[in-house]
């Protein structure tokens, strides 16, 4: 007998939901969020997921959600104030915590925002813990007066390390970060609460959702936004040297990533190269077209230039008979493609998604020649929720 599974991605401003059943997505919702305050955004986010609860009738719940910001919980359980995100310029924090404590944290994550707000006094006078946005969802679903999280959503909060199955303490002390009381983590699909009687799947991290509900355990995932990145799967414990970080999705397997941002630096540096070459010039606009053009009519060439991404400089090399426009972009893209290829093995298929920025036919037929499967666009609008959907799935 099939069973319907219901997965919900909240965004700062929308949700999305997808009800899944014998691991295909069979319905798909989205619904706006009402921003005027966030007890509002709370009331109809629980409302839609309690009305499609009762629509549908899932066997289990699963939730996943924007992981920047966090979400400031005062002592009755009730967030604090509205979710706070990082101020602009994080950059110099993040710097900054790398030398007090030795440990990169990721753009916008919610110990990033907090250690932010402690150095400029603006953490809320009330706040006595704190959580993700999914997390606080699931906790007012649940009715849990403390947030209770998935180690991949303690992951993108910050500080937490995988191997210890707790947060930093040590680093957290050290940057002095231990006012607050930190959430509980378990490293299992564990059911946080119920529904009525649906049980509620802890949140699952977003970076997890996305890979499930695109490429799953096999597969590999290349998401191109500011940064491009690949994720993939491994056997559990099989550690993976080239993974910028490495964590658990569930079950057998572990999730790694990679983040490569000088390849999206070095190819807004390409364009601006050739929008200066074109206007001066009197050619096309249009330079991202151009330049995919060019690169697919040098992509079988043999003698190309060299390239290389150098913190974020792009540095072409070149014999004079190989300095041409189309050699220097299908150079270009084939060594993107090849630094992202940082999987052990041919997965058993590559999703392609992102924002468009060098997602073009040149860079996916380069993909699929260094990793040996085709590499597929895909849609990624409801696939954060169709991956915490078989995420709920694992709840005994």
């Amino acid at each position: 007998m099939s069973e319907l599974y219901l997965g919900i991605d909240i965004e700062k401003d929308r949700l999305h939901a997808a009800l899944t059943e014998n691991a295909e997505t069979v319905v798909t919702v989205t619904e706006p969020l009402d921003g005027s305050s966030f007890g509002r955004f709370c009331e109809r986010a629980v409302s839609m997921i309690s009305e499609l609860a009762q629509e549908y009738r899932p066997k289990s719940i699963g939730l996943t959600g924007d992981p920047k910001g966090i979400v400031y919980i005062d002592s009755n359980g009730s967030a604090g104030s509205e979710p706070m995100l990082s101020p602009k310029k994080e950059e110099d924090y993040i710097s900054r915590i790398e030398k007090e404590c030795g440990i990169t944290l990721r753009r916008g994550s919610g110990l990033l925002t907090h250690y932010i707000n402690t150095d400029i006094g603006t953490v809320p006078e009330s706040a006595q813990s704190f959580s993700t946005l999914a997390s606080y969802i699931v906790k007012t679903l649940a009715d849990r007066n403390r947030p209770y999280l998935h180690t991949s959503e303690a992951f993108e909060l910050g500080f937490y390390d995988f191997s210890a199955k707790d947060f930093d303490s040590r680093s957290i002390v050290k940057c002095r970060l231990a006012d607050l009381r930190y959430p509980e983590v378990t490293d299992s699909p564990s059911v946080a609460g119920y529904l009525g009687n649906t049980p509620i799947a802890v949140a699952l991290g977003r970076t997890q959702s996305h890979f499930l509900g695109t490429a799953d355990i096999g597969g590999a995932l290349v998401l191109l936004r500011k940064d491009a990145n690949i994720s993939y799967s491994v056997a559990k414990n099989e550690n993976q040297a080239s993974a910028t970080v490495q964590m658990p999705p569930f079950g057998g397997s572990e999730l790694c990533e990679r983040t490569d941002r000088d390849a999206k630096t070095a190819y807004d540096a390409l364009l601006s190269l050739f929008a200066r070459i074109s206007v001066s010039v009197g050619g096309t606009e249009d330079i991202e077209r151009t330049v995919n053009e060019l690169a697919l009519a040098a992509l079988n060439e043999t003698s190309l230039p060299k390239v290389r991404f150098d913190q974020g400089k792009l540095k072409i090399s070149s014999e004079s008979d190989g300095f041409t426009p189309d050699r220097i972009c299908s150079a270009f893209v084939k060594e993107a493609a090849k630094r992202l290829c940082t999987v052990s093995k041919t997965p058993t298929r590559l999703m392609l998604a992102g924002n468009g920025r060098f997602d073009s036919e040149a860079f996916r037929r380069s993909l699929a020649h260094v990793f040996g499967v085709d590499a597929t666009p895909c849609d990624m609008t409801f696939a954060a929720a169709a991956g915490a959907a078989p995420f709920a799935s694992e709840p005994g």
